[in-house]
C-alpha cells in the first residue's frame, strides 16, 4: 500500500514534483503525431501520465489489457485525502464537545475557520490543563 511520505502518491503536495521542467513522453508525442481525436488523445494521454508518473506501466509486458480503468495504490485517494484528515482531527479536537458543531456542520465551515476553531481549542485545552492538574494533585493528597 502506497504511504502518505511517498512523494509518488497522488495525494501528496510534492506529487509531481519531479517532472516540473523536465521534457518527457508526453512533449515528445506532442512534437511527432498528428492531431488525435478526442478519445484517443484521452487514452494516450492517461498512458502517459500513469507511466510518467509512476503509477503503472503500460509498456509493460505484465501490464494488464485493463491498466488504463484500474486502480492502484497510489491513486488511492480516499486513504490519504483530506477529508479523512479532517474527519480524524473533528474527533481528536473534539470539536462537538468544544463547539456543538454537528460533523456536516464542521464541515461545511470555510477551511480558515476550521484551522482557527483547531487553534482556539488547543489553546483552551493547554490553558485548563495547569488547573486539572492542581485538581488531580489534590484529589490524591485527600486519599
Amino acid at each position: 500500500m502506497a504511504n502518505l511520505d511517498d512523494d509518488d502518491h497522488v495525494a501528496n503536495a510534492k506529487f509531481g514534483d519531479r517532472l516540473v521542467g523536465e521534457k518527457g513522453e508526453l512533449d515528445a508525442l506532442i512534437g511527432s503525431v498528428d492531431k488525435l481525436d478526442s478519445i484517443s488523445a484521452q487514452l494516450v494521454l492517461g498512458d502517459i501520465y500513469d507511466t510518467e508518473y509512476g503509477i503503472t506501466d503500460h509498456g509493460s509486458p505484465n501490464a494488464s489489457p485493463l491498466s488504463l480503468v484500474g486502480f492502484y495504490p497510489k491513486e488511492d485517494y480516499h486513504t490519504f485525502g483530506p477529508m479523512k484528515q479532517m474527519f480524524y482531527k473533528y474527533v481528536f479536537y473534539d470539536v462537538y464537545k468544544h463547539t456543538g458543531l454537528s460533523l456536516t456542520e464542521f464541515l461545511a465551515l470555510p477551511r480558515e475557520y476550521t484551522s482557527m476553531l483547531f487553534d482556539v481549542i488547543t489553546d483552551e485545552n493547554l490553558r485548563l490543563t495547569p488547573e486539572i492538574d492542581n485538581i488531580t494533585k489534590n484529589l490524591n493528597t485527600k486519599r
